[in-house]
């Protein structure tokens, strides 16, 4: 604004002097030389305007993609959600200088990116009146480097949707952790608990101290989108087996340690243990070798005693019934898949069980080590107590279900990775959860929406 304030008075006084010459070459040399002098002042005013129009906007546009680039990535956002993002910034770059810019957003998911293109016509006083010029501005932010999904609990309104208490531990190396409760302690981390992760949000806020969490927790963070809400649903075939029951134990008892609650597990799980060491394990006629075939497993699977179950690749199917894995059994497979279907399909691997399971490496349920039915009753209790469950390849996409924790060994450290997904999820006691994302060291596949990054680059 000083340069249209300054030359044209200079320029108005040069006009002034030639008039007030009397000279006839004068005023026939004012007469040609006034279109070009009027031409280079109004050119040079117009093409500083023009810059530092075009400044504004490639700020504008470069704040815009790095801002819709990181909700992109902190909530699964969809594309179409993008564009208020992207105006709002775009508006508060620029304030009064707003008016007339075409806003242009678009996203990709593999890069990971947000494309920002704007567009306003230029704000001259002369080359508007021999040229129409539109201005331009557009930045490409690209999401790399750092920090996937491992954990993300769904469950928008409950407190401490996820929880550690007692001396739990949660470890997520070089993953997020992330909670959907807009609960003032959405995540609860306290007594000995501790939870770390390579970033740890809360749509809410938090309960526990420092100590308790590493990083800081985040707050007020936007919610995430389920990354799975889409996956078709595993298809249901006729019963491969009813009532299956292995080692001399009903699938009904799973119940019994279901509805236990929790500020009494602990407790009884201890004399649950002591008795169990002091009988030591079941005689071997209670016991057996199994090997099982993917299929519909109707009323559950119900495994005791000491024995040894293989499962081959697929997926099972378990219908109106709990998997239910108790005493000194063994449960081990790879290349198979979980899915949970009707009333009672929920999961409980008890103390001194022995698990290792890896989901498929494709199919219907690639990279998906459980999945529970969308219509499933909400915060069925899915239970790990097992002292040895540590292998869980994949990812365990409850979205209906609790997820209860209690063990006193590391659980799912020996996995490449594995990822949680679930209405909510509570660790107590002693159990400390090791969450990897060695996806390179694993066959099988993470699935889309899950492996995010989070550095945040301006590219060309």
């Amino acid at each position: 604004m000083a340069i249209r304030g300054n030359l044209p008075g200079k320029f108005a006084r040069l006009i002034g002097r030639f008039a007030r010459n009397a000279s006839g070459a004068t005023a026939i040399l004012f007469a040609v030389a006034l279109p070009v002098l009027l031409m280079a002042v109004g050119g040079g005013i117009d093409y500083a305007s023009l810059s530092l129009q075009k400044s504004r906007l490639q700020v504008a546009s470069d704040a815009a993609a790095v801002a819709a680039a990181r909700e992109l990535h902190l909530a699964n956002a969809e594309p179409a959600r993008l564009q208020p993002i992207v105006e709002s910034v775009v508006n508060a770059n620029l304030g009064d200088r707003a008016s007339g810019v075409d806003v242009k957003t678009t996203a990709t998911v593999d890069p990971l990116a947000v494309t920002v293109d704007l567009k306003q016509s230029f704000d001259g006083f002369f080359l508007n009146q021999f040229l129409n010029t539109q201005l331009g501005a557009h930045s490409v932010a690209r999401v790399s480097g750092g920090t996937a999904l491992c954990v993300l609990a769904l469950d928008e309104r409950a407190r401490g949707n996820i929880t550690l208490e007692m001396s739990a531990r949660l470890t997520g190396n070089e993953c997020a952790v992330y909670s959907n409760s807009r609960s003032p302690t959405g995540i609860i981390s306290k007594n000995g608990a501790r939870l770390e992760a390579g970033l740890i949000c809360s749509t809410g806020g938090t309960e526990g101290g420092s100590s308790n969490f590493e990083p800081e927790a985040l707050t007020d963070c936007p919610p995430m989108e389920d990354p799975l809400a889409n996956r078709p649903e595993p298809p249901v075939g006729s019963c491969t087996e009813t009532d299956l029951n292995i080692g001399g134990v009903k699938a009904n008892q799973g119940q019994q340690v279901k509805g236990l609650n929790e500020e009494t597990k602990a407790e009884s799980k201890g004399k649950e243990e002591k008795a169990d060491k002091d009988s030591g394990p079941p005689a071997s006629d209670e016991s057996e070798t199994v090997t099982l075939k993917p299929g519909t497993y109707c009323g559950g699977i119900a495994i005791g005693g000491a024995s040894q179950v293989t499962l081959l690749p697929g997926i099972y199917v378990i219908k109106d019934g709990p998997l239910f894995v108790t005493d000194y059994a063994t449960l081990e497979g790879k290349n198979v898949g979980f899915y949970f279907v009707g009333r009672g399909a929920t999961l409980l691997f008890d103390a001194n069980t022995m698990i290792s399971l890896a989901a498929p490496e494709s199919g219907p349920m690639a990279g998906l080590l459980f999945f529970q039915s969308r219509d499933a009753k909400i915060n069925e209790r899915f239970s790990i107590l097992s002292d040895n469950a540590r292998v869980l390849e994949g990812t365990l996409y409850i979205p209906k279900a609790h997820l209860y924790i209690d063990a006193d060994e590391p659980i799912a450290d020996q996995s490449a990775y594995t990822v949680i997904i679930s209405n909510s999820m509570s660790l107590f006691a002693g159990p400390h959860v090791v969450l990897n994302t060695d996806y390179e060291a694993t066959d099988v596949p993470v699935p889309a929406g899950i492996a995010h990054d989070r550095i945040i680059k301006l590219t060309e």
